[in-house]
């Protein structure tokens, strides 16, 4: 099998579940320091967890799992030892800012080969998930990057709306 043939993706380990993105949709992964603090939330929205600066630029940070489930509780950074921001490229919304999700463990590159994605549940009854599936070795969440940047111009508008208004 050629190796172009496989597609290339990144899991983003958060607690129990497993994201599976793109690889092309990925910037760059930071590790937690007191060099990307925590900025201050200006919207509650679930899963909005604040701002990182990334490169100079101040990006919004998404927790997946809080968004997924509005009642568990949302980490708190200094809690996660293992933690790391993913930084997206919006790949749907040419244009869209970057922005970051949180991953509770050390994300990893993995090549699949077609036919080994096997379809779990096409129909996922949770927001943001397109399918849950089975790589031949893990099952995996893979996000409905649509919905996923729907929910960044949320926290946009939000911004933006806070901005006017001061």
């Amino acid at each position: 099998m050629n190796k172009h043939d496989e597609l290339l993706g990144i899991m983003l380990p958060d607690h129990e579940e497993l994201f599976l993105l793109p690889n092309v949709s990925i910037a760059e992964i930071l590790t937690l320091s007191s060099n990307n603090q925590l900025l201050p939330a200006f919207a509650d929205l679930p899963g909005y967890m604040g701002n990182v600066v990334w490169r100079g630029l101040e990006v919004a940070l998404l927790h997946l799992n809080a968004i997924l489930n509005p009642n568990q509780k949302v980490d708190r950074l200094e809690e996660l030892t293992m933690a790391r921001i993913a930084v997206i490229n919006p790949i749907l919304t040419p244009g869209f800012p970057t922005y970051g999700i949180l991953t509770t463990g050390t994300p990893k590159l993995t090549r699949l080969k077609p036919g080994k994605l096997k379809t779990l549940d096409a129909n996922p009854d949770m927001n943001l998930i397109s399918m849950i599936a089975h790589t031949g070795e893990e099952r995996v969440c893979i996000p409905d990057v649509a919905r996923l940047e729907h929910n960044m111009h949320k926290v946009l508008l939000a911004q933006h709306n806070l901005c006017v208004s001061e």
